[in-house]
């Protein structure tokens, strides 16, 4: 099957200065690579951008956009509170998108509507699953990320299923999923190590972490979305494919930024 990852690929200040490849899209095409999919990458990056190597040698058909800068964050730590940066924004990636039967979305910084990439969805998909942190949080002058309320989720009835973090709500996580549950049929709240709750025509589950010695949860939602859409497009029931996306999320964690994901199909 082919799989279609949308989204900015990111670089992550690390605190000695040096730079990892990071980014929704990008977590969710390697692991889909990883998976066996044929996988097309749709993206904007800068001159700078790190993983080109990377991606050729995992077979993924990176479509890159160039733009004036790669889109960088940097991570604050103080009292075990952690404030993100956003420090360069790339532009938007074109959405002219090519036949998939599998669509991931993974925006950044609202660099694209949910409506407009709901209107650009591949006509002959099967599944279509979103994450939707890049629409739920803002930056101000300096940068600094806050939570924002993300206003129109009719649009997200194109999408089979969206995946998101309970720290993506700082209020009442359960509370504002309500409205996407109308819309989506099939939604997953992130619990990190606490596992997650799949909301099946508005009836929740409860799904448990697969046991994991965490390193590093960066992009364990997103290999979860990658997972879950996966699964789905085999057939499989909507908790059959939250288990397989559990499974391979916690061995995501394992290791630092995407390189425990060979290892999760081995």
């Amino acid at each position: 099957m082919k799989f279609l990852a949308v989204g900015l690929l990111t670089h992550d200040v690390q605190r000695d200065k040096s730079l990892l490849p990071e980014g929704p899209a990008f977590f969710a095409s390697m692991a889909a690579s990883y998976l066996g999919l044929r996988t097309t990458l749709i993206s904007s990056v800068g001159n700078d951008y790190l993983s080109h190597a990377l991606l050729k040698r995992q077979g993924i058909n990176a479509r890159l956009k160039t733009s004036s800068a790669t889109t960088t964050f940097e991570n604050h730590y103080f009292d075990g509170l952690r404030d993100q940066y956003v420090r360069a924004t790339a532009e938007a990636p074109e959405l002219d998108l090519p036949a998939a039967d599998i669509v991931f979305v993974g925006p950044v910084m609202n660099e694209f509507s949910p409506q407009h990439i709901a209107q650009s969805l591949p006509k002959d998909r099967k599944v279509a699953v979103a994450g939707l942190q890049g629409w739920l949080r803002q930056a101000d002058r300096d940068g600094k990320i806050y939570p924002k309320n993300m206003t129109e989720v009719a649009c997200l009835g194109e999408f089979n299923a969206v995946v998101v973090s309970e720290t993506d709500f700082p209020m009442d996580p359960v509370a504002a999923i309500k409205p996407i549950c109308e819309h989506v049929p099939i939604v997953v709240l992130t619990h990190g190590a606490k596992g997650s709750t799949l909301y099946e025509h508005g009836r929740s589950k409860h799904i448990a972490a697969h046991p994991a010695v965490e390193h590093d949860p960066t992009g364990a939602g997103d290999v979860y979305a990658a997972a879950l859409a996966c699964a789905l497009a085999q057939g499989k029931t909507a908790t059959q494919s939250a288990n397989e996306a559990s499974q391979l999320a916690a061995r995501c964690v394992t290791q630092k930024g995407a390189s425990a994901l060979s290892k999760a199909v081995d």
